[in-house]
């Protein structure tokens, strides 16, 4: 299917891009609606959608901000996105005591680790340190609007930050 639609963009468009980048951009495309649908699907029938809206929106924030462990296969990274997502959306956690200490740890981490396992980025090395204050400030935020469903999302991942971590998993071949 992916030779299909690289081919397809190849003989339609005016100037396209060399087959490997067209194809990379294809397999991300599907890797991410891979995710996507599945969490908004579940999230449809259990009247959840707004909170997986957030959630989602605010992993990706984070992790472009932030970055993190990568697996290296395509399916472990989706099927733990879709789960990772699905935890931040489904356990409820309270705000005061619970909510807030996992919320300055997680600004904690980021202030620590953020941006970790970058090293495939284009973005120069001289603006992390704004990425680290953007996805603590982000972190922060949810001081104000005290949601489980945020605190869960910043708080798994800043854990992926955390180079031991990735550094454990990428050990096992996942």
């Amino acid at each position: 299917m992916t030779d299909k639609i690289v081919h397809f963009i190849e003989t339609h468009a005016d100037d396209p891009a060399p087959s490997s980048v067209i194809r990379y951009g294809v397999q991300i495309t599907f890797e991410t609606v891979a995710v996507i649908l599945p969490l908004f699907i579940i999230s449809l029938i259990t009247a959840d959608f707004f909170s997986a809206l957030l959630s989602c929106t605010l992993f990706m924030i984070l992790r472009y901000l932030s970055g993190g462990l990568h697996f290296k296969k395509p399916l472990t990274c989706n099927v733990l996105s879709i789960l990772i997502l699905l935890i931040s959306i489904y356990v409820p956690i309270p705000f005061y005591y619970i909510g807030a200490i996992m919320t300055v740890c997680a600004s904690l981490i980021f202030l620590y680790t953020a941006p970790s396992n970058t090293n495939r980025r284009r973005i120069p090395v001289k603006y992390n340190y704004l990425l680290k204050t953007a996805a603590v400030a982000i972190v922060l935020t949810n001081l104000i609007f005290q949601s489980s469903v945020y605190t869960l999302t910043c708080f798994i991942q800043s854990i992926t930050t955390i180079p031991y971590i990735w550094k454990y998993m990428n050990r096992y071949k996942f």
